[in-house]
């Protein structure tokens, strides 16, 4: 149980993660434009 739980925390910090990035490259792509 907590194997999964730690599986789950791992997954939703690598979604923050692309997230941030993604925001990050429309600001950027915005900002050049």
């Amino acid at each position: 149980m907590a194997m999964l739980n730690s599986v789950s925390v791992g997954a939703s910090a690598a979604v923050a993660r692309r997230t941030v990035i993604l925001g990050d490259f429309i600001v950027v792509r915005f900002l050049l434009e």
